[in-house]
């Protein structure tokens, strides 16, 4: 039997999401793994846009019953790009079967100092959009 799989997009944008980011590197890690090493990586497009990250998700079943293991995989997201301060997204939920699209809104890196800034999303997928 296959692995059932989710999709990811990630929309990366400056100004309240008003400029889109072309050159920012996109990572996806799985959230419980402390080996530092990405699962997926992707450079954004002229509009700002990822690649579809095509990632590992839990059988539809384990949303069929209460007190089964969670409907969702979760998953860290981090976004770099020289002119900006790093972004990492965690718990980034994808479910089977449902591209979830993850915007992130990059902070112009003041006098050459770079920071991360991390951000903590809930269950409801990628930021809450579904494409």
């Amino acid at each position: 039997m296959q692995q059932p799989t989710g999709n990811l997009l990630v929309r990366v944008s400056a100004a309240q999401q008003a400029y889109p980011v072309p050159g920012a590197m996109v990572s996806v890690f799985a959230a419980d793994d402390s080996s530092g090493m990405p699962l997926a990586t992707s450079v954004t497009d002229s509009s700002g846009q990822s690649t579809l990250f095509i990632l590992p998700a839990p059988p539809s079943s384990s949303s069929e019953s209460p007190g089964l293991s969670n409907p969702y995989l979760a998953y860290s997201v981090r976004v770099t790009h020289p002119d900006y301060s790093d972004v990492r997204v965690d718990n980034v939920s994808i479910f089977p079967g449902i591209t979830s699209v993850l915007p992130v809104s990059l902070i112009p890196a003041s006098l050459g100092e770079n920071t991360t800034v991390q951000i903590e999303t809930g269950p409801s997928g990628a930021g809450g959009a579904n494409a």
